[in-house]
């Protein structure tokens, strides 16, 4: 029963973990989604070159759910605007490139250089982003047909749950609980724990828990024991066997008297 509870265990770890695969490649889905819609608006804008209103529009109202998504990619450590002698730092590409792109398109004389120039930056950013959606999405697919990895992530979703619990009633933010399961430390303490329970999981189907632990309590004490002798400590086993052989009789001593007794009886026969 013990083996039949341990592979249960195991069974739903890896299917908790196949299920958050799937709900990761779904989401993985919509973001591309997003960004093809959000390259194309922006194309068309361009291509009309500033005109089409309605096209600014959709790429402002989206656009801070866009930069939010590109993260890191969508961030200049440093930028220098054109004729200016200072730069910003950590420089939000789409949200301030895109009102710089349209004054530039309303500017006649900026027509051809900085909104060329800005245009093509943020044109360059969705396309590092669309590869790096590419080499997720092919991650995710190689992960999918991983049994291992099923039981790796399941593991990591069963041990995120009371961030998942604080995140729902309010108290921590989803970038929190991201930035918390994202963390290598996190992925590192879960990927030790799936380790070390597979192995006892495999362990404990094979021989059984009841020997399992036999095994487990019979080496641990003999490793007491050693440890105890090395140190010079009696153990009641040997303090048992010495008082016994202190007390045993001598055969030889008893022995004594018993000759000398025998070699007296001649003597007084004879006188």
């Amino acid at each position: 029963m013990d083996r039949l509870y341990i592979f249960c265990a195991v069974f739903a770890t890896s299917l908790i973990g196949l299920a958050s695969i799937a709900r990761n490649k779904r989401g993985i889905g919509r973001l591309r989604q997003l960004a093809q819609d959000y390259q194309a608006r922006l194309g068309r804008y361009i291509s009309s070159g500033g005109s089409d209103s309605d096209s600014y529009s959709w790429l402002t109202q989206r656009a801070p759910a866009m930069q939010r998504q590109l993260g890191r990619t969508g961030i200049l450590a440093a930028f220098r605007p054109p004729f200016a002698d200072f730069q910003y730092t950590n420089y939000q590409i789409l949200l301030n490139m895109l009102p710089e792109l349209r004054k530039a398109f309303v500017d006649s004389y900026a027509l051809g250089r900085l909104a060329s120039e800005y245009g093509a930056t943020v044109q360059e950013t969705m396309l590092r982003h669309l590869g790096e959606i590419d080499e997720c999405e092919t991650n995710l697919g190689k992960e999918v047909r991983n049994p291992f990895v099923w039981l790796r992530e399941g593991a990591r979703t069963i041990l995120a749950i009371p961030l998942y619990l604080l995140q729902w009633f309010g108290i921590i933010s989803e970038s929190i609980t991201d930035k918390v399961t994202g963390n290598f430390i996190f992925r590192m303490l879960s990927s030790v724990a799936v380790i070390v329970g597979f192995i006892g999981s495999v362990i404990t189907i094979v021989l059984g828990w009841e020997q399992f632990s036999r095994m487990m309590n019979i080496s641990s004490f003999s490793s007491f024991l050693t440890q105890r002798q090395v140190h010079g400590v009696q153990t009641p086993s040997t303090t048992h066997q010495t008082t016994q052989t202190s007390l045993q009789p001598n055969p030889s001593a008893a022995a004594a008297p018993n000759t000398a007794s025998g070699s007296q009886a001649p003597s007084r026969i004879n006188r």
